[in-house]
């Protein structure tokens, strides 16, 4: 459990370039919310009414999982959005990014616009954007993901990328079971999921902490965790 919590949440999946998707292996400092976390779901024209409500129902049913779990207030809103989730076919993407970079430079595609031609064997992703004062939490996030998806894929793309949209930015072969991991052998949270989540989401851990500052507490909290089950 300790291994993979310092793997998910202390490195990311990989660095977003301007043009391209790139390898990472820096270590970084701890992300999570603070705030509330008031969830946007645009479809494109591409999704029909009985999709959306599925995709909908999915996303209901797991953020409120994800809110016991983290002891975050989470819910689907169009107010005052701060996670953006984009179901979409490529071109529905693009049209759908540009609305919302108005509003969130951070996600501004002429800034990043890889993030409107992801390659095509990215059948999903998530990205975090921080305040930019020290030590600050997570203040948006984007996810996309692409309508194509067969209704399995699609599931696992809901769940894990708005999962790692509340800090958990990589994949391991360390987290198992779990939909941390590139084998997509599980499409839902799994228990291990939750107490990971339940370890990130602890008061005693602190935006911008580092690894090496956070490994002691860590340790602590998921041998608490591990008791209570």
């Amino acid at each position: 459990i300790v291994e993979a919590f310092e793997q998910l949440a202390f490195y990311n999946e990989y660095d977003i370039g301007k043009n391209k998707l790139l390898p990472n292996s820096n270590a970084v400092s701890l992300a999570k919310w603070k705030s509330n976390i008031n969830i946007s779901v645009r479809f494109g024209g591409s999704v029909d009414k009985k999709q959306k409500n599925k995709d909908l129902q999915e996303i209901n049913g797991l953020i409120s999982n994800l809110a016991k779990i983290t002891n975050q207030k989470i819910k689907v809103s169009q107010k005052n959005a701060n996670i953006y989730v984009v179901v979409a076919n490529q071109k529905e993407i693009k049209n759908l990014i540009d609305e919302i970079g108005l509003h969130r430079p951070e996600f501004d595609p002429k800034r990043i616009p890889i993030i409107t031609q992801l390659p095509k064997d990215i059948h999903c992703m998530a990205m975090t954007s921080m305040s930019s004062e020290p030590n600050s939490a997570i203040s948006s996030a984007l996810v996309i993901i692409r309508d194509e998806l067969p209704d399995i894929m699609r599931k696992a793309c809901i769940h894990e990328e708005i999962a790692q949209s509340l800090g958990l930015t990589n994949d391991s072969h360390f987290a198992r079971p779990s939909i941390f991991n590139d084998d997509d052998e599980f499409a839902t949270l799994t228990k291990f999921d939750e107490i990971l989540l339940q370890i990130l989401y602890n008061n005693r851990l602190q935006p911008g902490i580092s690894e090496k500052e956070a490994a002691q507490l860590v340790k602590q909290i998921a041998t608490e965790i591990n008791d209570l089950i």
